[in-house]
């Protein structure tokens, strides 16, 4: 039944391993490591996708708002992302997950 006056909450429990596994997964450019990428590769994609957007760009952001807090978390998505990525290539070349 559709009832247009319905009201639903969401209570999350998120915490900041989390946000950034979700912001990893659903990222908007394709992953390369399912298919057995080199380590080269992965060192390439830090610096030509991880840095350049999904760091530089919302830091310089950051910066210019004088929003230091989320000038720091920028620092953290990178590391993780770089983190995930490394786990992700290790685990094709183990056959293991994560």
């Amino acid at each position: 039944m559709y009832v247009p006056s319905a009201h639903v909450t969401h209570l999350r429990h998120d915490t900041t391993q989390s946000i950034l596994d979700t912001y990893w997964r659903w990222r908007p450019y394709v992953n390369p490591y399912a298919y057995g990428a080199r380590l080269r590769s992965v060192l390439g994609r830090a610096i030509f996708v991880h840095f350049r957007y999904t760091f530089l760009d919302p830091f310089r952001k950051d910066v210019e708002a004088h929003r230091w807090k989320l000038a720091a978390l920028d620092f953290l998505v990178l590391a993780y992302f770089l983190y995930r990525d490394f786990c992700l290539w290790l685990s094709t070349k183990t056959g293991s997950s994560r």
